[in-house]
């Protein structure tokens, strides 16, 4: 009934072990597939009446699938490419490529470029591959810069550097999953110039087109709404999102409902849905065989046109393919099941781009699907309603709770949070997302003409209002969200192991399942739960690499304090900031590391060292020697700042054997140095 599901997993089984081992031979995956297939192959051919016969070539089939998305993923693994543009940089060489995103930041614009050429200073040049984030100056000169543009720049390249510090956004991971591993700065003495060109290719027009479309609907959004009802309809309607406040996205985020600010599915689905009651129950295009089709075509192209105008990202993208698939079965009279049509779209989707495995949108968006086939329809059954408006609202709880269910695992592990009232918030925001994007799509096409303007651009904003209002009371309700800062893979698997079983179990029938699956899956949240970090008991040092300095809490039971000096409020959120969320704490004083002093029993320091609960620490500082204390026969740990280099660590006392700390200050490619340190003097 689900043939497609099986090689979807494959392929994505296939696809995370390629990503994992990314250096490994794509000669020695496409040969594997071959092999495979080859051997599945002959189970065909030479067919036997044996039940293990045919389950064994199918085994090799799905196996088969496996290799040939691991040689897809490691095949495309930009630097695995021969024309990959670091293979290619010489000294003065320029780089060309085309601009197809910019974020304008605190300090600098950010342009994400598909690079095209390397140009050498011969004025020679050859075609290269490969991605890179250019940092300009918000000048007037970047002001002026657009998508699609074409930029010639030299400046140093640099690897988007890891995170440092715990709990912060690890810029490096996300940029790999989409094929980003490199940054250049293009302030001070770096040179570039842009080129505006007229696109040649097909999608370039179209994505152009669709820009131009997307800008003169966001003017019409502006002539009618201000503040967050504007950032909220473009994020909903357009995929806009750089206007969101932190404040709308963290009410959204801790109700349940941030993921109707990320144009996906839902809004897709919200368009095939609309289309479908104007072309059929409106206009009855489907009385006849050829109008059936035109009814399918036009959804078909409405959906695509849509994903363009938003933006076309890859939520978008998998939906569109996704109900494309199901107009292509409505066509020829073939009954698609879902679970067939997004397992589909995951191998067209997996194929062309393997890396989008790793992507948490992909990840989010077809747990959330999987949900929803999984429970809705059960969830449905056990009320029936009076009332056509009753029995909406049940539907969109209905849909809201296997969504919830889906994405469970993956929200606890990414985010770490669990809204409690997201049946509640999740019905609120579908009910309403179909209001605003109606209104929106008639305010884009109606906003010209100036009283049918004025009606569509009122409804609007007051649909979008009440959203927002009602997002930020359900805020405020007390125990509306749960934290859970450490949730584990181990977790995580159990946990998606048992949503699992127990949607098997509901679309089965099966009550007994059923009740065991749910009270598993009762005590694996309780036991989350009931790790999460409370009091500290003894005492936790944790060291920060902020902007210009290290940063040291020391907490303790009844107080944590600061060694060093505090990061700028500004940096809080790259340095200490989440970690002390996380672990429910704020220091009450800062101690500079020159200080002579005494808290209390436990806590005591003396220019550059100090004990803590009967261990005794030392700092060695690289580029503040003040700050360093002298190694003690009694010291336990030795903390490595201020990029100091093994080459200059002092001499040990007789019988001291330190444990080394590292902190983020030191280059990475020193760390062998301290490493080979570390072994030579045990």
């Amino acid at each position: 009934m689900v043939p497609i599901v099986p090689v979807a997993l494959a392929v994505v089984s296939g696809c995370v072990l390629g990503g994992y081992f990314p250096q490994t031979s794509a000669r020695g995956w496409f040969i594997t597939a071959i092999t495979l297939l080859i051997v599945a192959g002959l189970t065909v051919v030479f067919r036997r009446s044996e039940r293990w016969w045919a389950t064994g070539g199918s085994i090799f089939i799905l196996l088969a699938a496996t290799a040939l998305a691991g040689w897809r993923t490691v095949e495309t693994h930009p630097p695995n490419q021969n024309d990959f543009f670091l293979h290619h940089l010489r000294d003065s060489t320029h780089l060309a490529g085309k601009v197809t995103a910019i974020r304008p930041g605190r300090k600098t614009l950010r342009t994400e470029v598909v690079l095209t050429h390397a140009i050498y200073p011969d004025a020679s040049s050859e075609p290269v591959s490969g991605q890179l984030l250019a940092y300009l100056p918000p000048d007037e000169r970047a002001a002026d810069l657009r998508v699609g543009d074409q930029l010639v720049f030299a400046g140093r390249i640099d690897t988007i550097p890891a995170a440092k510090n715990p709990g912060v956004f690890d810029r490096q991971a996300y940029w790999a999953k989409r094929g980003v591993y490199h940054s250049v700065y293009l302030g001070g003495k770096a040179g570039w110039r842009s080129f505006r060109r007229e696109e040649g290719k097909m999608t370039d027009r179209l994505k152009q087109a669709a820009l131009t479309v997307r800008r003169a609907w966001f003017r019409r959004f502006q002539e009618h709404l201000t503040g967050d009802e504007l950032a909220v309809a473009t994020a909903l309607v357009l995929g806009k999102r750089d206007l969101l406040s932190p404040e709308i996205k963290s009410a959204y985020a801790d109700t349940g409902a941030v993921h109707v600010l990320a144009v996906s599915g839902l809004h897709v689905g919200i368009i095939y849905l609309i289309l479908q009651f104007l072309l059929i129950r409106l206009l009855r295009l489907d009385s006849s065989n050829a109008g059936r089709i035109v009814v399918q075509v036009l959804s078909v192209f409405f959906v695509w046109a849509f994903a363009f105008v938003s933006g076309l990202s890859p939520s978008v993208q998998r939906a569109a393919v996704m109900f494309t698939l199901v107009a292509l079965g409505r066509i020829y009279r073939r009954k698609t099941h879902i679970l067939n049509s997004l397992a589909a779209a995951a191998v067209v989707m997996l194929l062309y781009d393997p890396q989008q495995v790793f992507h948490v949108g992909f990840q989010l968006s077809f747990a959330a699907l999987l949900g929803i086939v999984g429970f809705t329809a059960a969830i449905n059954k056990y009320w029936h309603l009076p009332g056509r408006l009753l029995r909406a609202a049940w539907s969109a709880i209905a849909a809201s709770t296997g969504a919830q269910l889906g994405t469970l695992p993956f929200s606890l592990y990414y985010f770490g949070q669990f809204p409690v009232l997201f049946f509640v918030s999740g019905t609120v925001v579908i009910l309403s997302a179909f209001l605003i994007m109606g209104a929106g799509i008639a305010h884009g096409l109606l906003g010209g003409i100036p009283a049918l303007g004025s009606l569509t651009g009122s409804l609007l904003d007051w649909s979008v209002w009440t959203q927002n209002t009602l997002v930020l009371t359900f805020r405020q309700l007390p125990g509306g969200l749960l934290t859970f800062p450490e949730v584990s893979l181990f977790k995580t698997l159990l946990l998606a192991l048992e949503i699992l079983v127990l949607g098997l179990a509901v679309r089965l029938g099966r009550r007994g399942v059923v009740g065991i699956a749910s009270l598993l899956l009762v005590a694996t949240l309780y036991w989350a739960w009931a790790q999460v970090p409370g009091k500290v008991e003894g005492a936790e040092v944790v060291v920060y690499q902020a902007r210009d300095a290290t940063v040291i809490d020391v907490i303790q039971p009844d107080r944590a304090i600061t060694l060093g000096e505090q990061p700028a409020a500004q940096d809080l959120a790259f340095t200490a900031g989440p970690f002390r969320q996380q672990r429910g704490y704020e220091p009450d004083l800062t101690l500079p590391l020159t200080a002579d002093t005494t808290l209390n029993e436990q806590f005591a320091l003396k220019t550059g060292n100090w004990t803590l609960g009967g261990t005794h620490w030392t700092v060695l500082a690289g580029d503040q020697p003040a700050l360093s204390g002298p190694i003690l026969p009694t010291t336990d740990y030795v903390l490595l700042t201020g990029d100091l280099r093994a080459r200059d660590f002092p001499a040990l006392p007789p019988g001291t054997r330190p444990q080394l700390i590292v902190d983020g200050s030191i280059r990475y490619w020193r760390h062998d140095e301290w490493r080979s340190l570390a072994r030579e003097r045990s």
